[in-house]
């Protein structure tokens, strides 16, 4: 996704690599990038995309063992999930006690610049996103989508980047 390519500047001057993927002795820890397309968080992470599964879009991951990934990263795809919810709850599956949930999703506001669908964009979009307040039918929260999802979980951050896109960590509990 050109979404990753474009942080992948700032990630690396915050250390955002060294926290979430890489282990203490500087080893690549196991990940899985969903919905990578061309563009992967970092080479090491294994990819699920439908140029490799063309049967799923992401919101299941037949293949994918459940608790065996340190982290989950996905870039500008949540928003074109008929299921997001469901989603999120798969894709946290995958996490072992510790591991983390790393999304990138276009902020509303900032991105579509309306509020209605379709995306003046990308007319696959099936909803916009918000960080914390929904406004439905077409816009949903994403700290509610997580929290209709998983429940509990450590909010690490959430924040605005790239000039049109959230960015959210979360962490698993031991």
């Amino acid at each position: 996704m050109p979404e990753t390519k474009a942080a992948y500047a700032r990630r690396l001057q915050e250390d955002f690599f060294k926290k979430y993927c890489e282990a203490p002795d500087g080893f690549m820890l196991r990940g899985v990038d969903i919905g990578c397309g061309k563009g992967i968080v970092v080479p090491e992470a294994e990819r699920y995309d439908r140029c490799i599964n063309p049967k799923h879009d992401g919101t299941t991951v037949p293949g994918l063992v459940p608790g065996t990934y340190d982290y989950v990263y996905s870039s500008h795809l949540l928003e074109h999930l008929r299921d997001p919810v469901t989603a999120l709850r798969n894709w946290w599956n995958l996490l072992k006690p510790g591991g983390y949930l790393l999304l990138l999703v276009p902020h509303r506001d900032l991105y579509e610049k309306r509020t209605t669908l379709p995306s003046q964009f990308n007319g696959d979009h099936k909803f916009f996103i918000l960080p914390t307040r929904d406004e439905l039918p077409v816009t949903r929260s994403l700290v509610g989508m997580l929290n209709e999802a998983i429940g509990v979980y450590d909010f690490i951050y959430m924040k605005l980047v790239e000039r049109y896109s959230i960015e959210c960590v979360i962490r698993k509990g031991e």
